[in-house]
């Protein structure tokens, strides 16, 4: 059997490969009153991706009446535990109010969420547009950075008061680093003392949490074909919290964000010159250090604190400590 036959085949099972259950899903919702499942041609379903809690499926379906509709499907992944029904229901509510506002960035809108084995589904416009990498080199124009602060900015505008009910996260931008800095007790030795005293120094102040997106790395982000604004996809990891912890999921420590020499100053400049509130190097440092510090902890967990792998992590986590003038 070809693999076209092998997919008619399986299309109606209730479980299987991803596909069938996208498929699945897209006739559900499309399915209008009076009709038969089979008024709707799924097409063919396209894997785009995963992420941490989904994995995405896209296709375009013909109805009934010879319309065309281009939909993402967000399949949960089996290993998620039941509050991905909690996290999908907060991320529909989410990309439903960022729909009434004006916002220099595209979302894509919520068609319907369905029940299936693990969770919920979710169906979303496809919104097309240009995949972003966001080193320097392969991205068009050369400046990576001008994205993502624009990008960041305009999330951290957004009023956080209507979402407070239903977003989970902290209540003030020092509260996030507190709980955040945590990880840190378990660093070892001189090197976690260092840190952490850096850390507490550099502490951000006690004001109220902005939206965050969480994971504005360049699978999240399109460019607009014609110049338009850019779409910002997968909301899933949206919370309220520091802003700096968006860019700094971004940075990651790295000595040469984007790969360029002075990246994260860059970065800081563009999105200073868009946001209404400045942030500093050393607000993304304080995350930064504690990304870093976590990633070490986990190599030690599973590789032994002698191991190369953690030795180059925790001269990573120092490297970056360095650079913040903490050592």
């Amino acid at each position: 059997m070809n693999e076209l036959g092998f997919r008619e085949g399986n299309r109606e099972m209730p479980r299987g490969p991803g596909w069938a259950m996208a498929a699945s899903v897209l006739r559900e919702v499309l399915t209008g009153p009076g009709q038969g499942r089979e008024s709707v041609d799924v097409g063919w379903v396209q894997y785009l991706g995963e992420g941490l809690t989904h994995v995405t499926y896209g296709a375009t379906p013909r109805l009934a009446d010879g319309q065309e509709r281009s939909l993402v499907v967000r399949l949960p992944r089996p290993e998620v535990e039941d509050d991905q029904r909690i996290g999908a229901r907060r991320e529909e509510h989410l990309l439903r109010h960022l729909q009434t506002l004006e916002l220099p960035f595209l979302v894509p809108r919520v068609v319907s969420t369905v029940p299936v084995e693990g969770g919920l589904a979710v169906v979303q416009e496809w919104l097309a547009g240009i995949p972003v990498d966001l080193r320097a080199s392969r991205f068009p124009g050369g400046r990576p950075w001008e994205l993502v602060g624009r990008v960041a900015a305009g999330v951290h505008a957004v009023d956080p008061e209507p979402l407070r009910h239903a977003l989970a996260g902290f209540g003030s931008r020092q509260e996030h680093a507190l709980a955040f800095a945590g990880v840190l007790e378990s660093v070892p030795g001189s090197d976690g003392e260092d840190v952490r005293g850096w850390v507490r120094g550099h502490l951000p102040p006690d004001r109220p949490s902005s939206l965050l997106h969480g994971d504005l790395l360049g699978q999240n982000l399109l460019l607009s074909w014609d110049d338009g604004p850019p779409v910002v996809l997968d909301w899933s990891e949206a919370t309220l919290g520091d802003p700096a912890y968006d860019l700094a999921i971004v940075t990651r420590g790295a000595r040469r964000p984007f790969q360029v020499t002075g990246g994260l100053q860059r970065l800081l400049e563009e999105y200073n010159r868009h946001a209404e509130r400045p942030l500093s190097g050393a607000d993304v440092h304080v995350y930064e250090l504690c990304l870093r510090g976590k990633l070490y902890l986990d190599a030690v967990a599973d590789h032994g604190a002698g191991s190369a792998h953690a030795e180059s992590l925790q001269r990573a986590m120092i490297g970056v400590l360095r650079r913040a003038g903490g050592a």
